[in-house]
This record gives C-alpha cells, structure tokens and sequence, in this order.
C-alpha cells in the first residue's frame, strides 16, 4: 500500500474495501476463503485504517460498509453481513 499511495496524485482519492475480522466467525471464513482461493486475509478495524496513513480521511472515514453513507438508519448492532465487510476512502494531500 505505501507504493501504492506514493504514486497517487495530490487531490486523488483512494477506496477500499476489505474483509474485517471483528468477529469470531468473520474469522472462521477466512479459512473457507483461503481454501477456496488460496489468498486473502481478514484485518480487523485498525489494521484497515492504517491503509489510508498520510491520507486525509473521508467522512465517515474507515467503518463496516453499512454504516458510510447510508441512504437510511442503520439497524443496529449489525449482523454478521454486516461488519463482515469494511471500507473507507482518503484524499492525498
């Protein structure tokens, strides 16, 4: 990701999102996700944002993908489709 981010323009935004490992059976498929495809992990919440480091975060900056920008109240807590999946977007200075 430091490569990556050192080629961005000034003004240019980087999206992502990542599989999050805030919960025990967000864990547990992983493991079905690394026999399936051989690659991947999850991260949990701190090591996401730390994609986004020298990145001015955007509102609401990193958190579960119902919860940036939704069109309507989020039901909370949030089910396991729900945090099962983060994500954030930065702006290079």
């Amino acid at each position: 990701m430091n490569a990556y981010r050192a080629r961005l323009a000034p003004g240019s935004y980087l999206q992502l999102t990542h599989f999050c490992s805030c919960a025990p059976e967000v864990r547990d498929l992983e493991g079905v996700l690394l026999a399936m495809l051989g690659t991947g992990r999850a991260r949990d919440l701190p090591e996401i944002v730390g994609f986004f480091d020298g990145l001015e975060p955007v509102e609401p900056g990193v958190v579960h993908l119902p919860e940036w920008k939704p069109d309507r109240e989020v039901a909370c807590p949030l089910g396991l489709g729900g945090i099962c999946i983060a994500g954030g977007m930065g702006r290079k200075p």
